[in-house]
């Protein structure tokens, strides 16, 4: 089985995890740098050109090393649109003998702030748990604040979106109607 954990620096963002995830005692909130805890994979939520030289993406640039970069716009340029979009994700391996591999899922298609109207968290949220279903190599899993860096969203509105992604990810039905769908929605901003 998987241990994810949501983890924050910024005690904003670790509360509004902790209220989100109070009833999910399968994830864990921790308070603290990404990198001091023994996760064997880590999320970069960059962009969707794959530049990781800002926020977090830089710090695991610097940790990890460049040519996580490298190779995520490697296989970036080969995708059909050249992009790697809001709502996928792709593993790339690393050379630490620690975290093993990084899950790129973009928050946005370029550096930006974002506004709380829009759906990117949950997004890239889904990707993530869609991506490491089932992969067997990966078995402790960090994830930051989903556009709560250089996106600049309310970790509240970020938390709740990451919930609702878990949830759906769970056990979502498929809408019986758009305006269900569109319902749907509106739960989630």
């Amino acid at each position: 089985m998987k241990k994810i954990s949501l983890i924050s620096i910024d005690p904003i963002l670790y509360q509004a995890f902790s209220e989100s995830f109070k009833d999910v005692k399968e994830i864990k909130i921790i308070l603290g740098d990404i990198f001091s805890q023994n996760f064997d994979t880590i999320i970069s939520p960059a962009n969707s050109f794959g530049f990781m030289d800002g926020g977090l993406d830089l710090l695991i640039s610097e940790n990890l090393g460049w040519d996580i970069m490298e190779e995520l716009q490697s296989i970036i340029k080969k995708r059909p649109m050249g992009e790697l979009l809001v709502g996928e994700a792709v593993i790339i391996k690393t050379n630490n003998t620690v975290i093993k591999s990084v899950v790129c899922a973009p928050t946005m298609r370029t550096p930006q702030s974002l506004s709380s109207e829009n759906l990117n968290p949950y997004l890239a949220m889904k990707a993530i748990l869609n991506t490491i279903k089932n992969k067997k190599n990966i078995k402790n899993i960090g994830i930051p604040g989903l556009g709560t860096g250089v996106g600049g969203m309310n970790p509240f509105v970020v938390a709740r979106q990451m919930r609702k992604a878990y949830d759906d990810f769970i056990n979502r039905p498929f809408p019986n109607t758009w305006f269900d769908s569109k319902v749907d929605e509106w739960r989630i901003k």
